[in-house]
């Protein structure tokens, strides 16, 4: 017999085993079902027969070929009345436990007797999901109880075929012992023939009084079926009248049967759904039932802490709205194949939102529930809150990255310092030695010659010791911005004037086009700065006797400013790296003009420090277009 024949209670417990590791018993249970002495049968909501043990199969003579996926209807004798039936079906319905006498009819045709308990079972969500039947084997009993006893003999040959059991048959005048026998008489007197006194010793300290019954019960012509715990057994006594054929004297026959098997699997199933029920709701996780729509059916107190609503509460929500609303259209497709039953089970990460907003991530793991037709009928979703594993592993990205733009920013300082830095002071000192070493051979042209380039080659040297200050404060965090309205009209103008020489040695043309006056909430020196770098980079790479122009848009919220040329322009690849602070390269202008590019990667975050953005437009040979969006009230 395979676990997959089991009720749905059972395989769902086993199911939360595997996750907890916490329900040793759940093996215990199926082994006690399977080798049970007494039969166990198990159906669905309809009635269908999912479980039936070994013990069931030996009693009634069927196959589990014949029994699996049939109805109980199957071993009817037919005669009980529908209504002892109808009356079985209301009382379980409303998960009341029913329990009676049978009669049965085995696959040859013979009629045999049970006594069943029948109880609902329940799953996780707390719902009915099938029905147990524990049942006993009791016609040796029923025959003892109907038949007239012609002797004693008659009487003794009933009773040793029954295990576990005795009999006391005692006189009713005088009140006495006149038969015990049976295997349990043997077990609690093994040495001597018992008397009343000696049952009242045996019984009374678990308040049972056996002659109290005999005088209630027996004496009235009634019978009584009493249950007793006797040091950890179950002890049921039956007790009624009995006539030996012939014979005008009265008894009372006292049957004496030990069920601790019987109950023990009763008390097992009960202890079974405990443990079930406390694990789901004291794990240390979040666990909801949905079903296929989504609507919670069951949560734990896990799930209500996590997500900080009350169990009442979620018990009434779907899932889409706890979910955060931009991962919907991702997640959609891992429910579809597990709802069309393509995947019985599926693990992902999930963005959830708390009742209190914050963002709840969760390792979620979800199994499949099916019916017997295959169905989906629900989803189990087991949840570990990852979240301050998601902000640590977060911070340790954000962290690695960070390392390698420090990295990424000593390269780049040691590259400067090395190479661009090194070669404007080598041509300043070169032609500064010229001059010296021969001033009588230098003429005046020449010497005006030199100045001029020494002139020029100091000014790079300067600008770029200007932007390696201002770019090792913005690494080392002690730049701050200063946010005041300011004039871009003036500031473009001021610029202009500090590159004029550089535009005047192209033959290159400034034209300010911004509407004066333009006023926006910026720092002044890093929009100096920004627009410095962006209007030397312009003349840079623009062709000689061309046109640099700067205009500006404004509407309610923003003030755009842009900067175009008409030089050499750029590819698609080239603008994907322009902003990169790891790319250390730099084309040559138009008059192989030398660069380092520290200067955009310093106009960004000056950019970014102003709370605007920049973009960049380019084809190459028409061109670029450099805009800063700025926001008008800071």
């Amino acid at each position: 017999m395979t676990n997959k024949n089991l009720q749905y209670n059972l395989v769902l417990t086993r199911h939360l085993a595997k996750i907890y590791d916490k329900l040793g018993d759940v093996d215990l249970l199926y082994n006690q079902l399977e080798t049970n002495p007494h039969p166990v049968l198990i159906t669905d909501l309809q009635g269908e027969i999912v479980y039936a043990n070994q013990s069931l199969l030996k009693l009634s003579g069927y196959d589990l070929k014949e029994i699996i996926g049939g109805n109980p209807n199957l071993f009817k004798s037919g005669d009980q009345p529908e209504d002892f039936y109808t009356r079985l079906w209301e009382t379980i319905e409303r998960g009341e436990e029913f329990e009676s006498r049978f009669k049965n009819k085995r696959k040859d045709g013979s009629f045999y007797w049970i006594h069943s308990i029948i109880k609902p079972l329940r799953n996780i969500e707390g719902e009915i999901a099938g029905f147990i039947s524990i049942q006993e084997d009791i016609t040796n009993l029923v025959k003892l109880e109907s038949q007239s006893i012609t002797s004693e003999d008659v009487l003794i040959s009933i009773i040793k075929n029954l295990p576990k059991t005795g009999i006391l048959v005692v006189e009713s005048i005088p009140e006495k012992i006149y038969m015990a026998e049976g295997e349990l008489m043997h077990e609690f007197f093994p040495d001597r023939s018992p008397e009343l006194d000696d049952f009242e010793n045996l019984f009374v300290p678990y308040d049972f009084s056996l002659k109290k019954e005999l005088n209630k019960i027996c004496k009235k012509g009634q019978s009584r079926r009493k249950k007793v715990f006797l040091g950890g057994r179950s002890i049921d006594f039956l007790i009624s009248p009995l006539r030996f054929g012939g014979s005008s004297k009265r008894y009372c026959s006292v049957i004496i049967r030990d069920i601790t098997d019987y109950q023990r699997i009763i008390e097992q199933i009960q202890r079974s759904e405990q443990q079930l029920e406390a694990i789901f709701q004291n794990a240390g996780i979040g666990i909801g039932i949905l079903n296929p729509g989504g609507d919670y059916i069951r949560v734990n107190n896990g799930w209500a802490q996590m997500t900080g609503y009350e169990k009442e509460t979620l018990e009434e929500m779907n899932v889409r709205s706890l979910l955060a609303t931009d991962d919907l259209d991702a997640y959609r497709p891992e429910f579809y194949t597990l709802l069309k039953g393509i995947k019985d089970r599926h693990r992902m990460e999930m963005r959830f939102v708390r009742k209190n907003k914050e963002i709840l991530w969760g390792d979620v793991s979800m199994t499949t529930i099916k019916d017997t037709k295959g169905s989906v009928t629900a989803i189990i979703a087991v949840v570990s809150d990852i979240t301050e594993n998601k902000k640590n592993r977060e911070a340790l990205e954000k962290s690695e990255q960070e390392f390698r733009e420090l990295n990424a920013t000593k390269d780049r300082l040691f590259s400067i310092l090395a190479h661009d830095l090194k070669n404007p002071f080598s041509s300043i000192i070169g032609l500064s030695e010229l001059a010296i070493e021969s001033p009588d051979d230098t003429s005046h042209q020449k010497a005006i010659d030199y100045l001029h380039s020494i002139n020029t080659t100091a000014n790079q040297a300067n600008n770029l010791l200007q932007n390696l200050l201002e770019w090792s404060r913005i690494q080392t965090g002690t730049i701050s911005p200063v946010l005041v309205h300011n004039d871009i009209f003036q500031i473009v103008e001021d610029s202009i004037e500090l590159v004029k020489i550089m535009a005047a040695n192209k033959q290159i043309e400034i034209h300010n086009k911004i509407h004066t006056p333009s006023y926006v909430v910026c720092d002044l020196e890093m929009m100096n700065t920004i627009i410095r770098n962006l209007l030397t980079n312009a003349i840079k790479y623009s062709h000689e006797n061309s046109v640099v122009e700067i205009t500006s848009i404004q509407d309610k919220h923003n003030f755009l400013l842009h900067i175009s040329d008409r030089g050499v322009g750029m590819t698609q690849k080239q603008q994907d790296m322009l902003f990169n602070g790891n790319n250390t390269t730099s084309s040559p202008g138009t008059a192989a003009e030398k660069g380092t590019g520290l200067g955009l990667i310093l106009v960004k975050d000056f950019v970014k420090l102003n709370h605007g953005s920049i973009s960049v437009k380019s084809e190459p040979n028409k061109g670029s277009t450099f805009t800063i969006k700025l926001p008008l009230s800071g």
